[in-house]
């Protein structure tokens, strides 16, 4: 599981628990908080961005990843999310810089998984340039890289009797490396099991790092360096690469 699934997964389990017991002023309280951040006379990424403030001068960190979240998907960028974070620590003191750590931690792995999410993510902040940080023996010409990928797609047909997507690729790596085998997985499981493998694929180029493996076999990452931001060319290219660079060394 990531950081930003388990946050977003429990959230979602115990609000749904919480409304069922239909107490009318606890549903009024969740409605009021609900319409206070939509649009108004302030537009919703300057709410956003009070609401992560606040949070951080409150020390809820469940509120400040709620509000990073948010952040993200209004597209702010590196930058101004500082901002908020040095109003925040200023207001808040010093007693705020270990929210604050957390805070830095979750707004990298929001950024890192939107790297990844390429055309599925619903917004993308501005952020500067990529630079992709592959490791020697990448810088290759457009012509042999696409005749690599080519191939790799091609054996992978032979094999599996279909064509696959860069979605069917990470599924198959992440399957391959929770090394429990073909088995019926829950849309959860797949969405887990494609993350596993995007953090496998990041840590050739030192991104990311095994953590540890839990009781289940699941392996766990941790988050070293932020996976460069790219338009999304570039970062498509960034990780057929690391695809291709994958399935090579399984070859060795």
């Amino acid at each position: 599981m990531s950081l930003t699934t388990d946050f977003n997964d429990y959230r979602q389990r115990m609000n749904e628990r919480v409304l069922a017991y239909d107490n009318k002023v606890i549903k009024r309280f969740f409605n009021l908080d609900t319409n206070t951040y939509a649009a108004g006379a302030i537009d919703v990424k300057t709410k956003e961005m009070l609401g992560l403030a606040c949070s951080l001068v409150l020390r809820c960190d469940d509120c400040v990843k709620y509000h990073l979240g948010k952040c993200h998907e209004e597209g702010l960028s590196d930058e101004e999310v500082f901002e908020v974070f040095s109003i925040a620590n200023l207001i808040g003191g010093s007693i705020v810089i270990p929210h604050f750590r957390r805070a830095v931690e979750y707004w990298e792995v929001l950024r890192a998984e939107a790297a990844l999410a390429g055309p599925t993510a619903a917004k993308t902040a501005t952020h500067p340039p990529m630079s992709t940080n592959l490791p020697a023996g990448a810088g290759e010409s457009e012509a042999e890289f696409n005749q690599r990928w080519d191939e790799l797609l091609t054996a992978m047909q032979e094999r599996f009797g279909r064509r696959p997507d860069l979605n069917a690729l990470l599924l198959l790596i992440g399957v391959q490396e929770l090394g429990q085998g073909v088995a019926e997985f829950t849309k959860e499981q797949k969405q887990d099991l494609m993350h596993i493998a995007t953090c496998k694929l990041f840590s050739l180029s030192g991104h990311y790092e095994l953590e540890r493996t839990d009781e289940e076999g699941w392996p766990h990452y941790k988050l070293l360096t932020p996976v460069p931001f790219a338009n999304l060319k570039e970062q498509e290219r960034m990780l057929k690469w690391h695809i291709l660079e994958y399935f090579d060394s399984l070859d060795e």
